[in-house]
């Protein structure tokens, strides 16, 4: 090996010291916002979700009675705070605003893309 082909060796391990060489996969993910309810939530009454966001618009999911209505999930929902509204069997039970806090994670490798974010409420 000449000398000049031994420091472009060595100029290129420098540059690549710290490189991700572990491929990037293909999968996707999706953020938002999963609000969790109590594990004893009456599986007879229909259970109806809504949240207000900082912006006034408002998303709502309903869980039709018999169903697991123990999680519900947001997609795409990345606001600071929202406004939660649980009515369980035509009752509202709970109005409370919260603040998020979301976690990151990145299913395709550390320096790869997407970047997914996802925040939990869990309702006592």
């Amino acid at each position: 090996m000449s000398l000049a082909t031994t420091y472009r060796t060595v100029a290129l391990a420098a540059i690549c010291v710290g490189c991700n060489t572990e491929p990037c996969t293909l999968i996707g993910c999706v953020g938002g916002l999963h609000i969790i309810l109590p594990s004893d939530v009456d599986v007879n009454q229909a259970v109806h979700v809504e949240i207000e966001l900082p912006d006034g618009s408002q998303q709502e999911q309903l869980c039709e009675v018999s169903s697991d209505c123990s999680e519900f999930f947001f997609e795409g929902v990345s606001a600071r705070s929202v406004v939660l509204r649980i009515t369980i069997g035509g009752n509202t039970t709970q109005i409370l605003e919260r603040e998020l806090t979301y976690n990151e994670f990145r299913p395709n490798g550390p320096d790869c893309e997407p970047i997914c974010r996802s925040a939990r409420v869990h309702i006592k």
